[in-house]
């Protein structure tokens, strides 16, 4: 793997992970499996971005907690909303 590869993949782990951390987001692993039985899993890849999305779900559920609910309801609908104009579009 080429540096600005492996680079990319941490910046999705971490970016990912505390995404995921900060509104509850989880359960990626039995789609994974599928993905993985289908031969569309590179395994370098994979564990460069687990690693860095552990350390990145860490920081995010630590700012989940000091944060009001409120909060981190509409940075999940805005999370939400994105995801759902990048469909449509």
């Amino acid at each position: 793997m080429s540096f600005p590869i492996v680079f990319v993949l941490i910046i999705i782990g971490l970016l990912a992970g505390f995404l995921s951390g900060l509104v509850g987001v989880g359960g990626g692993i039995f789609a994974a499996m599928n993905y993985y039985k289908e031969g569309l899993v590179k395994w370098e890849y994979a564990a460069v971005i687990a690693l860095t999305f552990v350390v990145g779900g860490c920081f995010g559920s630590k700012l989940s907690i000091s944060l009001p609910d409120q909060t981190v309801r509409r940075v999940f609908g805005v999370i939400m909303l994105i995801g759902a104009i990048k469909l449509i579009f």
